[in-house]
């Protein structure tokens, strides 16, 4: 498949975890509210909290960041190049520090459903204007934008690959982490670095006018 085929692909991922992340913390809000409304049905809707937590929203929560930001490494969009993937990246990390500090113990415990109740309000709300942000794409570029190429198709078809395979290790040993995800992100952003001074040791001229790629 050609480098354009992958890059899609990895989009179609991105946007379908991220949706179903979001979709989940409703899924979750309705349960938490069934336990702060009903004592006596507290128990049975906490634990199905917890088993809809650790199955389901932290696999598509750990796939939609990883995703997210390997197409903004791997793209022209940049991390900062642009306010409205700023701004996005911004949100990703302190709602995954969410999910992983504050949902996931509370609800092991089963405790706090209303501090959870909100907490999950809080991620919609938060996850549903990230949506929007995917959509609009508003305020333009930031002052540290350049010109980037898009990488290789391998880098794409890994990104896919990596993100299964984290997903399949976090259900064979009960804990959703993303260890091979933030891997080989980090040697990414590594690898793409010391292509682009290298290149651009070699050739300052052509680097200075790269063709923007970003459909290709």
């Amino acid at each position: 498949m050609t480098r354009k085929t992958w890059r899609q692909l990895t989009v179609w991922l991105h946007v379908l975890t991220a949706v179903g992340w979001m979709t989940q913390a409703l899924a979750l809000l309705s349960l938490l509210a069934l336990a702060l409304a009903d004592p006596v049905q507290r128990p049975a809707a906490m634990a199905m909290a917890a088993r809809l937590d650790w199955t389901v929203l932290a696999q598509l929560a750990n796939i939609a960041a990883f995703t997210g930001l390997m197409l903004s490494a791997a793209t022209p969009w940049g991390f900062v190049k642009h306010w409205w993937v700023a701004v996005k990246f911004a949100i990703t990390l302190p709602l995954l520090n969410i999910c992983a500090v504050v949902l996931a113990p509370l609800i092991r415990d089963g405790q706090a459903p209303g501090l959870l109740a909100a907490t999950a309000v809080v991620l919609a709300v938060a996850l549903g204007y990230q949506t929007w942000l995917s959509v609009a794409k508003p305020w333009g570029r930031t002052r540290w934008y350049s010109m980037q190429e898009t990488a290789p198709a391998w880098v794409f078809a890994a990104t896919i690959v990596v993100a299964f395979a984290d997903m399949a290790i976090g259900y064979a040993v009960s804990f959703p982490t993303p260890t091979i995800s933030l891997l080989f992100l980090l040697g990414y952003v590594a690898y793409a670095a010391i292509q682009r001074r290298s290149t651009a040791r070699v050739n300052p001229l052509a680097t200075s006018s790269t063709t923007w790629r970003a459909a290709r």
